[in-house]
């Protein structure tokens, strides 16, 4: 087809480019005539949903056309609909274009493009989807395009406010080196789009400095998110949970260590997370009286350093903890200027005797507690050791066939700061003496020892060996024997590794530890160069696993006097709540409880002091007197206990189809052992159909929720579960105090399962498996408790609030109580009538009710529904009458279906409790009426509205949906039995 003297065949150009655009403006309406019939006939085929017959006439119509290319982009610019979503018909012709582009002009052959034609795609390029991106970018070749026309789109896009967009084609086009990385990025990051952020800087260096820079000046204690909110008046979607320093920081973190980042870098962030180091021993000290003064001003001082605003912040904590004396020891310790300290600091300072020097603090003498375990070994039989020669002269001598050891390891506590310690002290215990092995300094030995010939490393040996007794060499020359055959390599290996690696491979001598695989894997961590001996772990047992074997065991045989779980026990149980993890197991065993008032002491500090010396030993030593004490108490009961199930490393049978290894599991597997027993990842396999655990009714289970599981205890508030949700801001070890006090079990994943674990036991603890969706967990978490859900459960409680208090309205008393609400909305902020579904919480809802509302685990919810007691779909009979402002509210008769499910009795509240006026509840609580949409007020006959939070719900399909979803988890009233049972 030839017209006017353009081949629109082939797009010869014929005359100048002027010419040529004149004549296409001209020619527009008579291409729309033309290709008008395809268009609408690709319309009526899109119309009834005939994909494969338009995509037939999409590829017939490409056969024809010589440039299809040009014909795309004919089509689209007289398009308006393309740009709205990836469903439109729009979209499968550029899919279905780019697809007969690739297959007929594969890369190397394809045909050339003028810029004229890219800069006509890269104008539609900034206006189109963002699915639609990477087929443009291939089929009009733009990585060859003007770069001043691609950067321009890229504007373009950001002042549309389509930063993820833009972020995409720049990066595609390499142009991050031509823009301002702050003008893109931050919208972005407001909009917690962090994967886009982070693909935007993957391959520049430059641009992750400046992206760890941005967000830690957005932890400084002075930023103000709504100032820079105001300059992004158009954004939607802003994350401002995200925004917390708390998530910053953990980002921030994640960052450093990706990208390989040095911490100075973010000076904010590190002093937020000494904030919080602070914070943590403030509550330590003060709170749990759990940390002796040396300590804690030793952890202080590294904290506070010499940054001016935490040292500020001390001395204010320090008075909000009324201890305003240690607030003026500080402040003089720190020598703080005067306009800095608050009013009674500087009258404790005026009127105390000034020192010609600084005043220093005397250190109280240590003195054990009669009331703790005491270390059964004197003080010199305690070896601290600092030098491979002591370590090759000692440990061989503990390591006899037969023996027994205690194995325990110390690092100095972090506190969340950036850093991570090392493993400080490694304790070896035998039944005669116990040895601290300063890995720091051996670990440096053995370094220097590297750079060495070897040569001279055998000569350094030979050396070592000379000024030992007659006896100890010769047991050394015994235990030696072995290694004296082995390969030339191992001959060759360092005196700190062999060492290592004799004491954990040893199959002839047994090491105890507790939670021994999670010290293994720290210890891994910090000294990497001990992987080859960490590698062959061997007869390495787990007291935790033990306890854990021996006491279910004697809970499945009854004892006079009780159960057999109290008799294991004993007359310890009243004190157990005080004492947690290693601390209450040996009180449990022996009676009394470790003395863990040296646990968060600086382990690197040397020398140790005698205080540090003691508990260092006595971690290691009472594993042995434990392992012996639960061995008895077996014994005594008659039960059969396999000690090689509690072994870490001892294979554990998977299913054929397993799941991917979780990440604690792949961990493991990089040092080349098995899941230890410990682990959390050893125990995600589905517990069996026949549940062990007594039936529990839902309204008896009361959880406590990480604040990575917020979707899951949705999903159990909507099953009746009592669920505490913890915030993004709240730190993990407020679930701990939460379950203690509220006798909830914790329910998390990740890392801080050991931690909540061991400060409240392991049946008050359970580990999720975050790999799942929402709703498969709470199903795993109802079969391992046995909890008993029928269908009167099901919204029994607020999704929001939690709350399991309702009151029922009907329809006609909901539209004047929105009235009301509306009107002193009005009256009191002096701002118009809210519009329905803006401005309250219901409001997000009522979105979601449309389109659902996608939860962490990519759970969708539909929360506009109400708690029902018509789930089979029978009508309501009675409804609770709303009179008028000025009568006194009554409840009306009502009659029940005896095939409807009930509710318990503290669910419906009298509707006395409404006050019509003011249309709130009895404490104060408004009723969010006036977020119902008119039409909802119209249609629907019966409201139900939580009295914890005023929010309102009403029936909808959602009910039936978790009726369906949880079939096989739910229980009748009728039946008794449990549905665990196959």
């Amino acid at each position: 087809m030839r017209c006017r003297g353009i081949d629109l065949t082939r797009g010869v150009i014929y005359g100048n480019f002027y010419h040529r655009l004149s004549v296409i403006v001209l020619e527009k309406g008579q291409f729309i005539a033309m290709e008008d019939g395809f268009v609408r006939n690709l319309e009526e085929l899109w119309n009834k949903k005939q994909l494969k017959q338009i995509l037939a006439a999409c590829q017939a119509r490409l056969e024809t056309a010589v440039d299809p290319r040009r014909m795309l982009v004919d089509i689209l610019e007289v398009r308006s609909d393309w740009r709205r979503s990836r469903a439109h018909l729009a979209h499968h012709i550029i899919t279905e274009f780019s697809d007969w582009v690739a297959s007929h002009h594969p890369q190397g052959k394809a045909l050339p493009c003028d810029w004229e034609l890219q800069a006509r795609a890269i104008r539609l390029l900034s206006s189109s989807q963002g699915s639609t991106m990477d087929p443009f970018i291939h089929m009009y070749q733009l990585e060859t395009a003007d770069r001043q026309h691609l950067i321009s789109a890229v504007k373009g896009l950001q002042k549309k406010d389509r930063y993820q967009e833009a972020a995409h084609l720049a990066k595609k086009m390499h142009l991050q080196p031509y823009l301002n990385f702050r003008e893109l990025c931050t919208p972005l990051l407001l909009q917690d789009k962090l994967n886009v952020v982070e693909g935007y800087v993957s391959n520049s260096p430059e641009l992750q400095q400046e992206l760890v820079r941005l967000l830690d000046s957005w932890c400084h204690p002075d930023f103000n998110l709504g100032n820079l909110l105001q300059q992004y008046p158009g954004l939607q979607q802003v994350k401002h949970e995200r925004m917390h320093p708390k998530s910053l920081s953990k980002f921030v973190t994640r960052l450093l260590d990706t990208y390989k980042i040095d911490s100075e870098l973010c000076p904010n962030v590190k002093q937020y997370r000494a904030l919080g180091a602070m914070k943590f021993l403030f509550y330590q000290k003060y709170g749990e009286k759990a940390m002796d003064d040396e300590n804690w001003n030793d952890h202080i001082s590294v904290a506070v350093g010499n940054n001016p605003w935490l040292q500020e912040q001390l001395v204010m904590m320090l008075c909000s903890y009324r201890d305003v004396t240690a607030a003026a020891r500080w402040a003089r310790r720190l020598k703080m200027p005067h306009d800095r300290l608050p009013s009674a600091v500087l009258w404790i300072l005026s009127n105390q005797r000034q020192e010609d020097g600084e005043e220093e603090e005397s250190a109280m003498a240590y003195s054990s507690r009669e009331d703790c375990y005491q270390l059964p070994v004197p003080l010199d039989q305690v070896i601290f050791i600092d030098n491979l020669a002591d370590l090759e002269m000692h440990l061989p001598a503990m390591l006899q066939p037969g023996c027994t050891l205690g194995v325990d390891m110390e690092w100095r506590p972090s506190f969340g700061v950036l850093s991570q310690p090392r493993v400080a002290l490694v304790q070896v215990a035998r039944r005669d003496r116990v040895l601290l092995l300063d890995l720091p300094r051996l670990s440096e030995e053995e370094e220097e020892e590297s750079g060495r010939q070897p040569g001279q490393r055998r000569l350094a040996r030979a050396t070592n060996v000379e000024p030992r007794a007659h006896d100890e060499t010769a047991q050394l020359q015994a235990s030696c024997s072995g290694r004296c055959e082995a390969k030339n390599s191992v001959a060759e290996e360092g005196r700190l590794l062999g060492l290592m690696r004799r004491l954990f491979s040893s199959g002839d001598v047994l090491k105890l530890g507790y939670d021994v695989g999670g010290d293994i894997q720290y210890l891994l961590t910090s000294y990497p160069m001990l992987k080859p001996a960490l590698q062959q772990s061997s007869r390495v047992l787990d007291i935790a696993v033990l306890q854990k074997q021996v006491e279910r065991l004697l809970s499945a045989q009854p004892v006079a006097g009780g159960s057999g779980a109290e008799v294991a026990r004993g007359a310890t149980a009243t004190r157990t709540t005080e004492e947690r993890g290693l601390s209450l197991l040996v009180l449990q065993t022996l009676g009394k409880a470790l003395d863990k008032r040296q646990q968060l002491s600086e382990w690197e500090r040397r020398p140790l002091t005698t205080a540090q010396l003691l508990y260092a030993a006595s971690d290691a030593y009472c594993l042995l007197e434990v392992y012996d004490g639960l061995l008895q108490k077996a014994k005594a009961a008659k039960l059969s206990v396999n000690l090689e199930k509690c072994m870490v490393g001892k294979k554990v049978q998977k299913p054929r189809h397993s799941d991917p290894a979780p990440d604690d599991e792949r961990l493991w597997k990089k040092i080349g052992t098995e899941v230890p027993a410990t682990l959390p990842a050893a125990n995600l396999t589905r517990p069996p159909e026949s549940c062990s655990r007594e039936p529990m009714s839902v309204r008896n289970f009361a959880v406590v929720c990480d604040s990575m599981l917020q979707g899951l205890g949705r999903y159990l508030r909507c099953l009746g579960v009592d669920v505490h949700i913890l915030e993004n801001i709240e730190e993990h070890r407020k679930a701990a105090e939460i379950a203690r006090a509220e006798r909830r079990v914790i329910l998390t994943c990740g890392l801080p399962y050991q931690t909540l674990r061991s400060q409240v036991g392991e049946d008050c603890c359970y580990f999720v498996d975050c790999k799942e969706k929402a709703k498969d967990q709470a199903k795993a978490v109802l079969r391992h408790f046995n909890v008993q859900v029928t269908p009167s459960d099901i919204f029994s409680r607020c999704k929001v609030c939690n709350g399991n208090r309702y009151m029922k309205i009907s329809g006609a008393d909901m539209a004047r109580v929105a009235v009301t609400r509306r009107e002193l909305l009005r009256a009191t902020a002096g701002q118009d009538d809210p519009e329905p579904g803006y401005g309250v919480v219901l409001g997000d809802d009522l979105a979601d009710e449309a389109q659902g509302c996608v939860e962490p685990g990519g759970v969708r919810w539909s929360p506009t529904v109400a708690p029902t007691q018509d789930f089979a779909g029978k009508s309501w009979r009675g409804v609770v009458a709303l009179p008028g402002p000025e009568k006194t509210m009554s409840r009306a008769s009502e009659s029940w279906s005896s095939r409807t499910p009930r509710y318990y009795p503290a669910c419906f509240v009298d509707n006395q409790e409404l006050d019509a006026n003011t249309a709130s509840f009895a404490d104060g609580t408004a009723l969010l009426a006036e977020a119902i949409p008119p039409g909802v007020l119209e249609t629907v006959q019966l409201f139900y509205c939580c009295v914890t939070c005023g929010k309102v719900f009403w029936e909808g399909s959602h009910f039936s949906r978790i009726l369906s979803q949880f079939a096989d988890v739910l229980s009748t009233e009728s039946d008794t039995s449990t549905f665990y049972e196959s």
